[in-house]
């Protein structure tokens, strides 16, 4: 009988979980920075928000553009239910609500580009922009 319980409690924890990450999607995406892109990186940014019914660990998690030229791969982070993150192309200050990429230069194209979301064992979770 405990064992049974035990599979269904762990059942349940994985069945919510995949359904939180069902919820959770590229909302928004901002490819083309106001002004002139390489003066003002993070005025490029992807925004994830978690639609669910509980928190989902993002670690190790990947944000990538189109032909994964460029891919962002997350620090231990866990975003509410409820909540979204911006992740900016430029550096900064990890927090709560926003992320970094890093980079020195513009990630996205202006003229178009596509944002990929990816869980740590590599499957598909959201996707936005030109999906060709």
């Amino acid at each position: 009988m405990k064992n049974a319980v035990l599979f269904l409690m762990l059942s349940l924890t994985i069945a919510s979980t995949m359904a939180d990450e069902g919820l959770l999607r590229i909302s928004e995406i901002n490819f083309d920075a106001p002004g002139y892109d390489n003066q003002n990186i993070n005025g490029e940014w992807v925004k994830i928000t978690n639609g669910g019914y509980g928190e989902v660990e993002m670690t190790a998690w990947t944000l990538s553009d189109e032909g994964e030229v460029h891919v962002y791969t997350f620090p231990f982070f866990v975003l509410a239910r409820g909540n979204s993150v911006k992740v900016y192309s430029g550096r900064g200050t990890d927090l709560g609500d926003r992320l970094y990429m890093g980079y020195t230069h513009p990630v996205w194209n202006n003229d178009g580009d596509s944002a990929t979301l990816r869980d740590e064992g590599g499957n598909l979770i959201s996707q936005m922009g030109n999906l060709d």
